[in-house]
């Protein structure tokens, strides 16, 4: 009996891809053995009850600055993706070129160039380190300026949904077993990605709605170029990313495209009309689903 592929999988593989964005940095961090046994002496504690760990880049404000802009990177792939397994993260088709492009000319170039920043500086930096941390100082602590260099790394890499492993001849019996466990786990990634999804579309219009909101003698919510913007990036991506023909999602997604319209953040913020029209529009949105705006 031969495994056929779900109509999930098949849905998903033609969707999107799966992405895997790779921030390697150096902790520049070091055990240092001889304090870690000197105080777990003077307190009279097994040996491995505590470490002490050297900080090598102690407030260097280059290495920082890169493990900040990690997070911001991290921060820019969860936002553009939905989880899948471990690392891979998928990513809808319609997003495909756009990713790629603010990898390619903002977020690599940019990390390129802090880690070259602080590799420039890095033999004077070892040099303040030895008195910074005084006693703690090692020089063979710190690797070669080279091998700085190639302890950061930021690639991204795609692979297609995979389908064809499971196109396998087995016996009958096991076979039922197998593709049921598939579509469950196929059918499981799918809920979880659409539940995202719909979770995204519903908090972009509840924002919206409360930024439209005002009141007599409050002060005006203010409306983000980025809000509208994520709306109306989200929208696109929905027409042909309801990969589970969800009805109400894809009435929600006509309906707030609707309303929007072709209105800017400035156009909101400037016309009480326009606020009150978008608002009374998002509200309509959200009531149908049961959600209200605090």
């Amino acid at each position: 009996m031969e495994l056929q592929k779900p109509d999930y999988l098949l849905s998903l593989a033609s969707a999107g891809i799966l992405v895997n964005v790779e921030c390697k940095t150096w902790g520049a961090t070091k055990k240092n053995n001889q304090v870690t046994e000197e105080v777990t002496s003077a307190y009279k504690s097994a040996k491995d009850s505590a470490d002490v760990v050297v900080n090598l880049m102690a407030n260097v404000k280059e290495h920082k600055e890169i493990l900040k802009y990690r997070n911001d990177i991290r921060n820019w792939t969860r936002r553009w993706t939905y989880d899948w397994a471990g690392s891979l993260r998928y990513l809808p088709m319609m997003r495909i070129e756009r990713f790629k492009d603010e990898f390619n000319t903002v977020y690599k170039p940019t990390y390129d160039n802090l880690v070259v920043q602080l590799v420039d500086k890095y033999e004077d930096i070892v040099a303040e380190m030895a008195f910074k941390n005084g006693d703690l100082f090692k020089r063979e602590d710190y690797p070669s300026k080279d091998e700085v260099a190639k302890r950061f790394k930021l690639e991204i890499s795609t692979i297609p949904v995979p389908m064809n492993d499971f196109r396998v001849q087995v016996a009958e019996d096991i076979a039922d077993e197998l593709k049921k466990h598939y579509e469950d786990n196929a059918n499981e990634m799918v809920q979880n990605i659409m539940r995202d999804v719909t979770e995204d579309l519903t908090d972009y219009i509840k924002r919206i709605a409360a930024a439209c909101t005002t009141e007599e003698g409050k002060r005006k919510p203010k409306v983000y170029d980025s809000t509208i913007e994520g709306l109306r990036e989200l929208t696109r991506t929905l027409v042909k990313f309801n990969v589970t023909n969800d009805a109400v999602l894809e009435t929600m997604r006509k309906e707030a495209e609707q309303v929007l319209g072709n209105y800017t953040a400035e156009d909101i913020r400037d016309s009480e009309a326009v606020r009150s029209s978008i608002k009374s529009g998002m509200d309509d949105i959200l009531s149908k689903l049961g959600v209200t705006v605090a």
